[in-house]
C-alpha cells in the first residue's frame, strides 16, 4: 500500500536531481549589517582549466524589502590569470513595475538569480577574479543581504 507513493517520491526526487545545474563555481558573500558600503567589495576566484567549454556566470543577491531603490548598479572587475583587468558597469532592477521585489521571496526578502553573461567562455586556463562593488550614489546601501556569483558549465563547447 506504502509501496507505490514511495516510488512516487523517489522518482520526483531521481527527476529533480537529474536536473541540477552543473555549477563549476559557487560562493556568496553575507554583507555586513545588511548595508553594503562602498569598502566592501566582493571578490570570487575560480580556476579555469578547460578552455573549450562555455559557461552562464550569474550575480546572486539576497534583498530586503526595505532596500529603497528601483535599480542596483555594479561596478564589475575581472582579473584574467595573465593580471589584466577589464571593468564594466551594470544595473538591475530589484524590484518590478507594480512595486514588488523581483526574484524568490521569502518573508522579508527576495533572492535574485541574475544573469550576468550567458555562453561565456574564457581564453586561458588558470584562476579569474571577480570583484563586485556596489555603485550607488551613496556610500551605505542598506537592504542588501548577500551577494553571490555562480559560473554554471555548460554541456556546449565553443566553436
Amino acid at each position: 500500500m506504502f509501496v507505490k507513493p514511495l516510488f512516487l517520491l523517489f522518482g520526483i526526487a531521481l527527476t529533480i536531481a537529474a536536473c541540477d545545474n552543473k555549477y563549476h563555481f559557487e560562493a556568496k558573500k553575507d554583507i555586513s549589517n545588511a548595508s553594503w558600503m562602498y569598502r566592501d567589495t566582493c571578490d570570487f576566484t575560480f580556476h579555469i582549466g578547460d578552455t573549450t567549454t562555455l559557461y552562464n556566470i550569474h550575480l546572486d543577491l539576497t534583498a530586503n524589502k526595505s532596500f529603497a531603490d528601483q535599480n542596483l548598479y555594479l561596478r564589475l572587475h575581472t582579473t584574467f590569470p595573465d593580471g589584466r583587468r577589464e571593468s564594466v558597469i551594470r544595473t538591475f532592477d530589484i524590484y518590478d513595475p507594480a512595486g514588488n521585489l523581483n526574484g524568490a521571496a521569502s518573508g522579508e526578502q527576495a533572492k535574485q538569480h541574475l544573469m550576468l553573461q550567458e555562453n561565456a567562455f574564457f581564453n586561458k586556463s588558470g584562476d579569474y577574479k571577480i570583484t563586485i562593488e556596489q555603485f550607488m550614489r551613496r556610500d551605505s546601501l542598506p537592504g542588501i543581504v548577500s551577494v553571490g556569483l555562480a559560473v554554471n558549465q555548460l554541456e556546449a563547447k565553443r566553436k
